[in-house]
């Protein structure tokens, strides 16, 4: 997720227009970072999808790798236990 964020921000900050762009629909602003710096661009509502969906899907992504690595924990935790020798 992270790499593809990398990827759309380098992408945009090269292709995009600095200033609105009403007969292609580029009209809504976002801030992106290069390597070569921070820039204003404009995107069309599609383009603008990702980095307004980003910020609800990586702490979702956290919580869920989090809880399969309990589970695994668990799991492997009542694995390793001895049987009950009475």
């Amino acid at each position: 997720m992270i790499g593809s964020m990398t990827f759309l921000e380098e992408y945009f900050y090269r292709t995009r227009p600095r200033l609105p762009d009403p007969t292609t629909g580029r009209i809504y602003l976002q801030d992106v970072k290069s390597a070569r710096g921070v820039a204003q661009v404009y995107l069309t509502r599609p383009e603008k999808l990702p980095f307004e969906c980003v910020r609800y899907v990586s702490p979702i992504l956290c919580i869920i790798g989090f809880v399969a690595a309990v589970v695994l924990v668990l799991e492997r935790r009542r694995q390793s236990k001895p049987p009950f020798a009475g």
